[in-house]
């Protein structure tokens, strides 16, 4: 288990303790035959520019010379606060927000593809606004509206051109006056170059947020001349895509693009934790903010360059983008559900049994889920992290998918010399969009093996009471037969087993449930009132038995 796992059990512990009003047992549930999903496939077999020298830096004084601070307060001007609207009831609403960066004093804004607009047109917005920041302390202030100019949705890049008020009175261009940033040259970076990054990530509260790092490296993609990222130690967390990463002149040299660590479309690990959109829920519409110190993406300005020319010479206007690459249909919503991991499969493709940890020495490490609703040639990808480093040998890059629209699928690690030890996470992605993720322990000795004919399994949904929606992230938890839940003081040796939620609010116990035994049982996420009952009586219910437990907000 985690380190940050062990914690999350000491502090839950202790809100269940405090906690007042809670059910003291779960509610009832409709045991549910799994239907068995035969195998339809097998994972098929895997498929220098120039750099100007960068001049010494000499040591940063103390004190920041006026001319830095002159600087940076151009920087956080310049940087603007973008809100997707849509119009209900006369009224414009926020969908989502980003940030971006003025280019011109005419109000010409330098942002991401998916800031401005959606591949989809049912979810696009209906106005741009513009929110401008005065003074550092202070919320930026929404002024304007705006209208795409030209978008690239393969490289993430938009300008967006200021056009109005909000009451939609047209602005003449040459009066707005706007404090903008100048264009850097981004193939003049090297390693170690300092970074200034500014934007308005949820996490940051309502103010704009600054952030600095160096560049740690770069990246290729296929398709892309020259860099495609630029990676950075700096922190970029949701809200920050499309804003503004500088150099130590002022000049705009990148558009953070990525939670990641560079690769092309890969994400680091990041939660919903807070309500970055003010609904008054956590859940999947609020921004993603990284949970650890991962290397983040940046686009370097040079791929933006040609847009900005072309919409600077009254070309390429696209005023209703449509997606460069469509998505194929599908027969419903795409969905990657019940990881299991295995030291092996069987002949028809399923896990041989299911494991929480492998023990030293073992060589394979199997992934079995099962999926719906997918459809031939929608891009997915398969990424291993060995603990929390991306594996880029093992991992499975985006490919076109082949297995059908549903059915059960695997992916494998293996070497004949014994697998690496540590903790391995498996992320599971479709069009870009992690749908599923677990992880598993490989070294020390192994846990005792689960067929799924013994016990009674659990798995089932965690659901928010009020919108009938999945909550990612969280915990299921059985503890040991004989511990009340007024006894647990959050250590992991009373736990008996548990499962985090996957994005679809989806979890499978890894552990059966011994017959005719009594157990206690928590359902707890962040910012929820948890569900606990003690004494469940364990009987002949029918396995794998289905769940489905609402949460209220507190």
């Amino acid at each position: 288990m985690s380190k940050r796992m062990r914690w999350l059990f000491l502090g839950l512990a202790f809100l269940v303790t405090l906690s007042c009003g809670a059910p003291n047992t779960l509610p009832p549930v409709t045991p549910a035959p799994a239907t068995p999903v035969k195998a339809t496939a097998t994972p098929p077999e895997k498929p220098a520019v120039e750099a100007t020298p960068v001049v010494e830096k000499s040591p940063a004084p103390a004190t920041p010379t006026l001319d830095e601070r002159q600087i940076r307060q151009n920087l956080f001007r310049a940087t603007v606060q973008i809100i997707a609207l849509v119009k209900e009831g006369g009224r414009f609403q926020p969908l989502w927000t980003g940030s971006g960066s003025i280019l011109t004093p005419d109000g010409l804004i330098l942002t991401n593809a998916h800031v401005a607009s959606d591949p989809d047109p049912q979810y696009r917005p209906d106005a741009l606004g513009v929110a401008i920041t005065v003074r550092s302390d202070d919320a930026p202030e929404l002024r304007y509206l705006a209208e795409i100019r030209a978008i690239d949705y393969d490289l993430d890049l938009a300008l967006i051109q200021i056009v109005s008020d909000l009451s939609g009175n047209p602005v003449d261009p040459r009066q707005l006056g706007l404090t903008y940033v100048p264009l850097g040259d981004s193939d003049a970076l090297e390693l170690g170059d300092l970074l200034h990054i500014l934007g308005y990530p949820g996490i940051g509260g309502e103010t704009i947020t600054f952030t600095e790092g160096v560049v740690s490296g770069f990246t290729r993609e296929p398709g892309v001349e020259g860099r495609a990222y630029i990676k950075t130690d700096a922190t970029i967390a949701g809200g920050n895509s499309g804003g503004l990463a500088a150099n130590l002149n002022g000049e705009i040299i990148g558009v953070p693009t990525q939670v990641g660590y560079g690769g092309a479309e890969r994400f680091a690990d990041c939660r919903y934790l807070a309500d970055t959109n003010g609904d008054g829920y956590i859940n999947e519409n609020d921004n993603c903010i990284p949970v650890g110190g991962f290397i983040n993406a940046i686009r370097p300005v040079n791929l933006a360059k040609s847009l900005i020319e072309a919409v600077q010479s009254g070309a390429a206007v696209v005023p209703t983008p449509e997606p460069a690459r469509p998505k194929p249909k599908t027969s419903g919503k795409a969905s990657f559900s019940n990881i299991v991991f295995a030291p092996a499969v069987d002949e028809n493709d399923r896990p041989t049994m299911a494991v929480t940890q492998l023990p030293s020495g073992a060589t394979e490490l199997y992934a079995c889920w099962e999926y719906s609703g997918m459809a031939d040639n929608l891009s997915w990808e398969a990424r291993w992290y060995l603990d929390g480093v991306y594996q880029e040998d093992v991992s499975w890059p985006p490919a076109a998918w082949e297995g059908g629209e549903s059915g059960s699928w695997w992916v494998s690690v293996s070497n004949e010399e014994g697998l690496i030890e540590g903790i391995y996470r498996l992320e599971l992605l479709v069009e870009g969009k992690k749908l599923a993720e677990g992880s598993i322990k490989v070294g020390g000795a192994g846990t005792p093996a689960v067929t799924p004919g013994e016990g009674l399994m659990i798995r089932g949904y965690v659901i928010n009471a009020s919108t009938q929606r999945g909550i990612e992230g969280a915990l299921y938890i059985v503890l040991v037969p004989g511990v009340s839940v007024a006894d647990w003081n959050g250590e992991e040796d009373q736990v008996y087993t548990y499962a985090q939620t996957d994005i679809n609010g989806y979890f499978e116990l890894p552990y059966a449930l011994e017959r005719n035994q009594s157990y206690s049982i928590i359902v707890w996420a962040e910012g929820y009132r948890p569900v606990i009952g003690d004494d469940i009586w364990i009987g002949d219910e029918p396995s794998p038995y289905d769940v489905e437990v609402a949460l209220q907000r507190e």
